[in-house]
C-alpha cells in the first residue's frame, strides 16, 4: 500500500477534539515542502559556482526547472548537456527537481504544439534526464492566453494527456502535475478533474502581493484557497502543489521588508490550507531583461548576492523540528507506533484528535522529541504541552507546559465524563442530535434554560451519565433533576432528584 494514504487512513481512525490554543494555529515551511524556482539549466551561465554556493548553503531540497521545447529543438547540442551537467549537479547536492515541460519549437511560440513533436520531446526528456527528475509539470499557466492559444481546456488536454501517458510508460511511478494554472482558477480546476484523469496532482500559482504596503490581499488568498481546495475535494483529494509564489520588490510601494513580510504570510497561510503539499518560491534571484515588475521577483541580486529574502529563507528549517524528513515509510511506522501508545490511554480506536491535527501530533512524536505523555496532555487540554515548532526539549520550560503536564495525570486510561472514556465522536453528535430532538418535540424548549454555553454539559449528562430525557430537561429549572458527576443510576434514589421529578 502507498504510505501516503495509508497515513491517510490512519488519520481517518480519530476524531476531532477542541484545540483552542494558537499553538497549532500555522503549519510552519520546512526545506521539504517550500522549494524555489531556480532556472538555473537557463541562464546565470558565469554564475554556475555561486548558484551552487547558495542551494547549498541554504539547505534547499526541491528546485524547479523548465524544460522547454525550443531548447532542444534549435539543434544546439550545447543546451543538452547544460541540462545534463547541471541536473547531475541537482542529484549530488541531494536536491529533488521538478521539471517544467512547455510551449512549441519556435521562441515565444505558445500555440498547441504538434501531437508527434510534443510526444517525442517528452519521450526524450524523459528518456535522458528521467534518473535526474523527481516530478513532472506539464506546460506553464495554460489557462493564461499569454501562455497558451486558446488558454482552454480542450487545447491543454491533448497536451496533458499525451504527456502523461508518455511519463507512465518510462516511468510509472513519477508525480505528473498539471497545468500550472496561473492562480487558485476554480473553473479550470474542475473542468480538469471532470475530464481526464491523467494526472497525479494539481498545480497552480499564487501572486497576491498588494500595491499597498499593509495589504497582502491575504483574506483574498484565503478565500481563494478555499473555494479550490473544495473543488479538490469533491473529486479526490489529493494535495495540489504551488509551483510559483512569489512578491516583486519592483511593484508600487513594495520594497524588501514588505516582501519578506508577505513571502512569511503567505507561505504559512498557503501551508495552513492543509490541501498544499509544496510551495515554489519564484525566484532564485533578479533579471534584468525583462519589466521592473517581473525583473525584481529574486532573493537574490542579478549577481546571487543576498537581498534580505535569502536571509529569511535560508532560516526556514530543513524539516520539521529543524530534522531531516524520514521516509514515507518509517513516518508511517511512527505513526502506527503512535497509535497504539495513545490507544493505551483513550481505548483503540478511540484516541480524539482530527484528522487535521493527527499529522502534527505525528510530527512532534517523530522529530519534535515529544512523548506521548505530552500529546496526550496536549489533546486533553488545547494544544499546551506541544508545540509544532519547537522542540520539546526548550517547550517544556514554559509555564504552559509546566502548567499541564502533570494536570489530573494518573498514568492510566483517561476518563471523560462520569468515570468513563470518551466514545467516537460520531455516536456522540448523534446521541446529541437524538436528545435535543427529544427535547423540541416533547417540551416548551425555550423555557428550559439551556444554551450554548450549558449545551455540553448537558450532552455528557445524557450519554456519558445516562441521564433520561424527562430529567435533562429539568437540569436548570430545578436543581437537583441532573448531577453532573454523579450518573444517573446512582442518583436517581437521592431525595433531591425524587423531588425534582415527582
Amino acid at each position: 500500500m502507498n504510505k501516503k494514504i495509508l497515513l491517510l487512513i490512519l488519520a481517518g481512525l480519530f476524531f476531532l477534539a477542541p484545540f483552542q490554543a494558537e499553538v497549532f494555529a500555522f503549519s510552519a515551511p520546512t526545506k521539504d515542502n517550500l522549494g524555489l524556482n531556480v532556472h538555473w539549466t537557463l541562464g546565470g551561465f558565469n554564475l554556475d559556482n555561486l548558484y551552487r554556493k547558495r542551494l547549498v548553503e541554504s539547505k534547499t531540497k526541491w528546485a524547479r526547472e523548465h524544460f522547454y521545447t525550443e531548447v532542444f529543438y534549435g539543434g544546439n547540442n550545447a543546451w543538452v548537456y547544460r541540462y545534463e551537467e547541471t541536473l547531475k549537479q541537482y542529484k549530488k547536492d541531494g536536491i529533488k527537481v521538478v521539471a517544467m515541460l512547455a510551449y512549441g519549437p519556435e521562441h515565444k511560440n505558445f500555440s498547441s504544439p504538434d501531437p508527434k513533436k510534443w510526444e517525442g520531446f517528452v519521450d526524450y526528456m524523459v528518456r535522458r534526464y528521467g534518473k535526474y527528475v523527481d516530478v513532472w509539470e506539464v506546460w506553464n499557466e495554460p489557462d493564461s492566453p499569454t501562455y497558451l492559444k486558446p488558454n482552454t481546456v480542450d487545447n491543454y488536454l491533448p497536451i496533458l494527456e499525451i504527456a502523461y501517458d508518455r511519463i507512465k510508460k518510462l516511468k510509472p511511478k513519477d508525480k505528473v502535475l498539471a497545468a500550472g494554472l496561473a492562480s487558485p482558477n476554480v473553473y479550470w480546476a474542475d473542468e480538469l478533474y471532470q475530464r481526464t484523469k491523467k494526472f497525479d496532482a494539481l498545480s497552480f500559482h499564487i501572486y497576491y502581493c498588494g500595491y499597498r504596503r499593509d495589504d497582502g490581499n491575504y483574506d483574498r488568498l484565503i478565500g481563494d484557497l478555499n473555494s479550490l481546495k473544495r473543488v479538490i475535494n469533491n473529486y479526490n483529494g489529493e494535495k495540489a502543489w504551488v509551483t510559483e509564489m512569489g512578491c516583486s520588490t519592483g511593484e508600487r510601494d513594495v520594497d524588501e521588508n514588505f516582501q519578506v513580510k508577505y513571502l512569511n504570510e503567505a507561505t504559512r497561510i498557503v501551508m495552513d490550507s492543509e490541501f498544499v503539499e509544496r510551495i515554489f518560491l519564484y525566484n532564485i534571484r533578479n533579471y534584468d531583461y525583462i519589466d521592473n515588475y517581473e525583473n525584481n521577483f529574486g532573493l537574490l541580486y542579478k549577481n546571487m548576492s543576498p537581498r534580505l529574502a535569502w536571509s529569511w529563507y535560508k532560516k526556514i528549517p530543513i524539516g520539521p523540528y529543524n530534522q531531516e524528513k524520514l521516509s514515507w515509510e518509517a513516518e508511517a511506522d511512527k505513526a502506527q507506533e503512535l497509535r497504539r501508545r495513545l490507544e493505551y490511554y483513550f481505548g483503540k480506536g478511540l484516541i480524539p484528535a482530527s484528522a487535521e491535527h493527527w499529522p502534527k501530533f505525528v510530527s512532534a512524536y517523530t522529530y519534535g522529541g515529544y512523548s506521548v505523555k505530552d500529546i496526550v496532555q496536549t489533546i486533553r487540554f488545547g494544544g499546551k504541552t506541544v508545540h509544532t515548532e519547537i522542540p520539546q526539549y526548550l517547550w517544556k520550560n514554559r509555564s504552559e507546559y509546566v502548567e499541564y503536564i502533570n494536570k489530573d495525570w494518573t498514568g492510566g486510561v483517561i476518563i471523560f465524563a462520569y468515570n468513563k472514556p470518551r466514545i467516537l465522536i460520531t455516536e456522540e453528535a448523534q446521541k446529541a442530535i437524538e436528545l435535543k430532538e427529544a427535547l423540541q418535540a416533547n417540551y416548551d424548549y425555550q423555557s428550559l434554560k439551556i444554551n450554548p454555553d450549558n449545551w455540553d454539559t448537558l450532552v455528557k449528562a445524557y450519554v456519558y451519565g445516562e441521564y433520561p430525557v424527562e430529567a435533562i430537561s429539568r437540569a436548570y429549572t430545578c436543581n437537583g433533576a441532573v448531577h453532573f458527576e454523579i450518573p444517573y443510576e446512582q442518583w436517581r434514589y437521592r431525595a433531591e432528584y425524587q423531588q425534582c421529578l415527582n
